[in-house]
């Protein structure tokens, strides 16, 4: 009988043991699966990288806002990252929330050797991308330039090809500040812009600006976290108050603050690409997380990765990666909604 009892009581230690060594699997079972935005990749990645919780982790895939989209629809992606919502006629979850996690500035990049700052406006920027001005030394760009040697070399557009909410978000400003021809769409072809011969067209923000390191007498849109990586130039371009700004976590910060007036209930921010505040940069964007708002398998660790993002790591890191932190009325809105993450 003794040796009965001592064995059940090892089998019974053992089975202990067994669960608290299991404990950080068990807790990885939590862990997210997740992607969409090129443009917020460097963030959310860098987020992801140094996250703890309980054991879990995020694995990011930048690709592009409407894969960010699809997937999450899918349910292949725990939580999404898009810089535009759904579509009126996409498919989506009932219960979708837009969380508003991160945002910051598009940069023009460009590589025109000898031409260290570039000044351009919405409208002959507009130009450019539309494949109506092909020469670095078009009289439009060399008025705005008179102390830059510009060379006769031809211009060569690069683009997003894919469904981008950047290319949304950046023909949107192209639109609204009357650049001739333009009109806001995921589609930088359908938008307006030009993709014929001399044109190249890559999948994500990446790959813009890597294309764009390679080749002389390039122009494109990109975030400038990658833009920065790379070396690149960027255009100052000239905001509502009539000022030729660089992109910086400051100078966008300063425009995404001024339009907390444009939050909605449902966290989307209605961005007015004409505002007029001093020292802004007003090429920017925000990226927003997709998550559910009934139960889910994972939304307590969904809930828990999109406050570090939002309260710990873009304040964090803003800076140093070239983003913007939320403040203001836009992130107080990312907090409420943050809160129904179920």
């Amino acid at each position: 009988m003794l040796n009965k009892k001592i064995v059940s009581a090892v089998a019974g230690l053992a089975t202990v043991a067994s669960i608290a060594l299991a404990g950080p699997a068990a807790f990885a079972s939590n862990s997210l699966t997740a992607g969409g935005s090129s443009f917020a990749g460097g963030m959310l990645k860098a987020c992801a990288a140094e996250w703890s919780h309980n054991g879990d982790t995020v694995t990011y895939t930048s690709s592009s806002s409407g894969t960010g989209r699809s997937s999450f629809n899918s349910g292949s992606f725990d939580f999404g990252a898009a810089d535009a919502p759904y579509g009126a006629a996409d498919r989506k979850p009932v219960d979708t929330l837009y969380v508003p996690l991160v945002a910051g500035p598009i940069a023009i990049a460009y590589n025109v050797p000898g031409v260290a700052n570039l000044n351009l406006t919405p409208s002959v920027l507009g130009k450019i991308l539309k494949g109506t001005i092909t020469k670095w030394n078009h009289s439009a760009i060399k008025a705005l330039n008179t102390s830059v040697t510009l060379p006769a070399t031809d211009i060569t557009v690069v683009y997003r090809n894919t469904t981008s909410g950047t290319t949304e978000n950046f023909t949107n400003y192209l639109a609204q500040n009357a650049a001739a021809g333009w009109v806001k769409n995921s589609s930088f072809a359908t938008a307006g812009g030009y993709t014929g011969s001399g044109s190249v067209g890559k999948a994500a923000s990446v790959d813009v600006v890597n294309y764009i390191k390679d080749n002389t007498g390039t122009i494109g849109y990109a975030d400038l976290k990658d833009t920065l990586s790379s070396n690149l130039k960027f255009a100052a371009v000239k905001n509502g108050a009539g000022q030729f700004v660089k992109p910086s976590s400051k100078t966008a910060g300063l425009f995404i603050a001024a339009q907390g007036v444009h939050v909605a209930n449902n966290g989307l921010v209605n961005i007015d690409y004409k505002a007029n505040v001093k020292g802004a940069y007003n090429v920017s964007l925000i990226t927003y997380g997709l998550a559910h708002s009934s139960k889910h398998a994972k939304g307590a660790t969904v809930k828990a990765f999109f406050g570090y993002v939002v309260n710990s790591c873009a304040p964090a890191k803003q800076t140093t990666l070239g983003y913007v932190a939320l403040s203001g009325a836009i992130k107080a809105k990312a907090q409420q909604l943050i809160a129904l993450v179920k």
